[in-house]
């Protein structure tokens, strides 16, 4: 876990930083090689949140998520975005699921090891794009500790590959997994409205 307290323009400047190299596959590639999980201690809200907003940023040259519920991630906290995001630099680490098989989310996350430099490259020239967060169904989040690691979906049998986040709780030295409901954005949706995702238009003006 970082040691830097982040203040809130921090964190804005920090998610300014992916969206700067967002079309840069050689620099995408130089922060994804950093690790490919991060830590996220999963505490009682106040406001009722439906989704987890995970935003990869870079501080001073390091690969961090900042990981905030939905229901501050809004102008209405702008003034106190630090103290609702969790700012969390990544780790390498392989870790397994059982709500998908355990083959299949040890296949998800090698195939992330093993294909991200080449999926990167792919992404930045496809029409959607590279991920600028992830949106988590707060379920996900059962434990009081947790980890979400970096994977790669298959769509079909043979079909293109999508960013994905394994989701488990750490409690007791033991994994319990959670659903896979976890969606990289964009594209955006129903389910996760751009317009949710106040910290990346904050961003945008930085």
């Amino acid at each position: 876990m970082s040691t830097h307290v982040f203040t809130s323009e921090e964190i804005l400047e920090s998610i300014a930083a992916w969206q700067a190299i967002i079309s840069n596959s050689a620099q995408l590639i130089k922060a994804l090689e950093q690790g490919n999980t991060f830590t996220y201690d999963n505490i009682k809200q106040a406001e009722p949140t439906e989704y987890i907003h995970a935003y990869p940023g870079i501080f001073e040259d390091k690969l961090y998520f900042f990981v905030i519920p939905d229901a501050y991630d809004n102008e209405a906290y702008k003034d106190e975005i630090n103290l609702h995001t969790q700012c969390r630099p990544v780790i390498w680490t392989l870790m397994g699921s059982h709500t998908i098989p355990d083959w299949e989310a040890e296949l998800r996350i090698a195939r992330w090891i093993e294909h991200y430099q080449a999926f990167v490259v792919k992404q930045v020239s496809d029409p959607v794009g590279m991920f600028k967060a992830f949106n988590i169904p707060a379920d996900d989040f059962a434990g009081d500790e947790c980890l979400a690691t970096l994977g790669l979906q298959l769509q079909g049998a043979e079909g293109p590959m999508s960013a994905d986040l394994i989701v488990a709780n750490a409690n007791d030295k033991t994994l319990v997994e959670f659903d896979d409901f976890v969606n990289p954005v964009p594209p955006f949706g129903a389910a996760a409205l751009e317009s949710s995702f106040y910290l990346l238009q904050a961003a945008a003006s930085i």
